[in-house]
């Protein structure tokens, strides 16, 4: 096991202890969700260090409340190769792959942790071969794959979206039919999710 799974690991399951406990104290069953998992969204705009920290709490929250993770990216297309590091595009290239072999979680985390570790997006396919291999996906096949603009249309639509709906501060999260955005993103959206596990029957 690489040292990224390890660490990818450690940290999810000491998390889901910590987040565990303090449900039993509330009097919150983590189990009262549906079979379905309930989808949380997170509209994505990787160009910072800290979005990538944002992202990796993100996943780290989404496995705390046993919620599905969709990434959605939502930077205008002309931004994003303008000004956007190679490895920044190197992960807009590849998200669509890893989430249609069920490894998006694993992607982004390994993804952000090298970022973090190295505290700068610049990296190479060295390092990306190891993120992939990491994430249990096929560097040989993803070498095909980098370079294509699939995902452009889809970040244009999504900037476009939440530019209408007047959601511009990082980060954006999606939980049902409300949206959350800016500094208090993440504690707005942990107490809907509580409100949503307490209301499920049991």
């Amino acid at each position: 096991m690489s040292c990224f799974a390890g660490q990818f690991l450690e940290r999810l399951f000491a998390s889901s202890r910590e987040v565990s406990s303090v449900c039993r104290s509330q009097g919150i069953e983590r189990a009262n969700f549906p079979s379905e998992l309930p989808v949380l969204t997170y509209y994505f705009s990787p160009t910072t260090i800290q979005d990538f920290k944002d992202l990796q709490d993100c996943i780290v929250f989404a496995r705390n409340y046993a919620l599905t993770l969709q990434l959605k990216p939502y930077v205008a297309a002309t931004d994003a190769l303008a000004s956007g590091a190679p490895s920044v595009l190197y992960f807009n290239e590849l998200t669509g792959y890893a989430a249609s072999n069920e490894k998006l979680e694993e992607f982004c985390f390994f993804f952000a942790e090298l970022v973090l570790a190295k505290g700068s997006l610049e990296f190479g396919h060295q390092e990306l071969q190891e993120i992939l291999e990491s994430s249990g996906l096929d560097w040989n096949f993803a070498q095909y794959l980098l370079g294509n603009d699939a995902w452009l249309e889809a970040a244009e639509s999504n900037a476009s979206m939440l530019a209408q709906a007047e959601l511009a501060l990082r980060p954006v999260f999606q939980f049902g039919q409300r949206y959350f955005d800016g500094q208090d993103a993440m504690s707005d959206l942990e107490c809907a999710v509580k409100t949503e596990i307490q209301t499920q029957p049991s």
